[in-house]
């Protein structure tokens, strides 16, 4: 069963007659009746950024005044803006946070091929879609639409990107209060990897330093932020993990490179694994995850599937271990750091959830003068 159930309304005109209104209604009514014991989020877009083209015909503002559509006002959520590109990006955001994944679209016939595109470029495979055709039949005539829509050409598809693009470019920068997650293991001192102080590489994953006063960090939006620490030698280091990264076995250069330029010991250096996507969320195709389930079966969940879902922070607590780091060194959970970055907006930025329109975490630290 759907857990939202999105209907559109927008862009169309109703013929005058009020048997049509009458019939959408029920149609309506019909919608809430069927998906309300499962779904948790109803809502219909009403959005049009279309005018009236014959005094014969109506908008849907209309029939908004009507006291048959007051009353459904209170059964389902409405969201009315000047384009779709707006419309989806705030159904998408009261989704994300209900944390809901399965979505049903019902939408006229002729608007399958324009909502799937929309929801293409907005969602991510997170989220699962049906479609289902709304029909609403009048004596004579149907539901009209405004205009004929056909996506056949890769220069509309072009356009309805660009509107996308256009609009995530005018939101205001995402803002929140900054949470700082620290680890009890670190004392409160303090592929590539570069060595602070030497020549910068063209490209690298992990940055280490023993040098006072210098903050180094790492990036991550799903992807995992590592931050390494030896209390003993007075060295650090971080790493950016994302699942190519981890199976390149970044964190362990990291911690190779610590030993190679400051005499760390294995059993002294500390390492903590920022939040990130997990398990229930992150999926890749089954050539790439095979490589994980080599590495230990139990980084792979539905193996047998197209698409099975990874858990790289266990890959790289495995990889860690079988380096040589001490398991009571690792610290992956506790402190919001196991929590999946994408199931919680409310506390993280995740790009597998929010597509093109995401911030970052960062992993930072630094030894003190």
């Amino acid at each position: 069963m759907a857990e939202a159930v999105l209907i559109d309304l927008s862009g169309l005109q109703l013929n005058s007659q009020k048997k049509c209104h009458e019939t959408l209604l029920k149609t309506l009514d019909s919608i809430h009746y069927h998906h309300v014991p499962e779904a948790k989020f109803l809502c219909i877009i009403c959005c049009s950024n279309t005018t009236k083209e014959k005094d014969e015909e109506c908008g849907l503002s209309e029939l908004e005044a009507g006291n048959g559509f007051s009353c459904l006002m209170g059964k389902f959520e409405t969201v009315s803006n000047p384009s779709l590109a707006a419309s989806f990006y705030t159904i998408k955001q009261k989704i994300d946070e209900k944390n809901l994944s399965r979505i049903k679209m019902i939408a006229p016939e002729h608007r399958k091929l324009l909502m799937k595109a929309y929801l293409d470029q907005l969602f991510t495979k997170v989220y699962e879609f049906e479609f289902e055709d709304l029909q609403v039949a009048c004596r004579d005539s149907l539901l009209k639409p405004s205009t004929e829509i056909n996506l056949t050409t890769t220069h509309e598809l072009e356009d309805i990107q660009s509107e996308i693009e256009t609009y995530l470019r005018s939101l205001p920068a995402l803002k929140g209060d900054l949470t700082i997650v620290t680890s009890p293991l670190i004392p409160d001192h303090a592929n590539e990897v570069w060595v602070m102080g030497k020549k910068e590489p063209e490209s690298y994953d992990g940055i280490i330093t023993n040098q006072r006063g210098v903050t180094i960090t790492a990036l991550g939006a799903d992807c995992i932020p590592i931050v390494f620490a030896d209390p003993v030698k007075k060295a650090c280091g971080v790493a950016h993990s994302g699942w190519k990264g981890t199976l390149l076995g970044v964190a362990m250069a990291t911690v190779n490179a610590m030993i190679a330029e400051y005499g760390c010991d294995l059993e002294d250096i500390i390492v903590v694994l920022g939040p990130s996507v997990g398990s229930c969320c992150f999926t890749l195709p089954k050539e790439s995850a095979i490589s994980f389930h080599n590495l230990h079966p139990s980084c792979v969940r539905q193996f047998d599937s197209p698409s099975p879902y990874v858990d790289i922070r266990k890959a790289t607590r495995i990889l860690l271990e079988q380096g040589g780091i001490l398991p009571q060194n690792i610290q992956d959970q506790k402190e919001d750091l196991d929590l999946c970055t994408s199931c919680h907006p409310e506390k993280f930025f995740s790009h597998v959830r929010d597509g093109l329109n995401f911030g970052t975490q960062i992993g930072f630290i630094s030894l003190r003068e």
